[in-house]
């Protein structure tokens, strides 16, 4: 039985996660010339609370920020995007930190994910739109995702270090 601290903990990441995706659905792209990259702030929700909570928690907050935001940005669309690319760089994560961790570092663990994300991104594309030119932005993608994945991967390392233990034992 979780503890209503933890389900309050888990709640609030989730809030967050959403808050931040819908921020950053307002910006233009992280990259000038590649349309649609982003940094993906909310994916340091979804990674916090893996470190945090477990596997099936960070399920959770994912598949709540892929649904509501879709929803609350008015693009459901979207979510045959966000939700098969979220749960691949999730399943990468948990891999990564059941396999390798603390032999890798979460930085790592973060651009991998982040690359993974937009690679799938770029399969469901590909798979949706029936178009094989949608793989020439492979090479752009993987760039944003290294880019992308190191500025997460630094605020979950910082977030982490910088959390009182009471909270991350809930």
């Amino acid at each position: 039985m979780r503890s209503s601290k933890r389900f309050a903990a888990v709640g609030m990441l989730a809030a967050l996660a959403l808050i931040a995706f819908m921020i950053e659905s307002l910006l233009p792209p992280m990259l000038a010339f590649a349309p649609g990259t982003k940094i993906g702030f909310s994916s340091v929700f979804v990674s916090l609370c893996l470190i945090l909570y477990g596997e099936r928690d960070a399920l959770l907050v994912l598949i709540v920020k892929c649904a509501l935001g879709s929803v609350f940005s008015g693009n459901v669309f979207s979510l045959y995007y966000s939700l098969p690319a979220g749960l691949a760089s999730l399943l990468i994560s948990v891999l990564l930190y059941r396999r390798a961790f603390p032999k890798v570092s979460v930085l790592f663990i973060s651009v991998v994910s982040a690359v993974c994300h937009n690679i799938t991104q770029i399969m469901m594309a590909w798979a949706l739109l029936n178009m094989a030119q949608v793989l020439c932005y492979v090479p752009v993608v993987t760039l944003a995702g290294a880019i992308a994945g190191t500025v997460t991967g630094a605020c979950v390392y910082y977030a982490v270090k910088a959390l009182p233990e009471r909270l991350i034992y809930l």
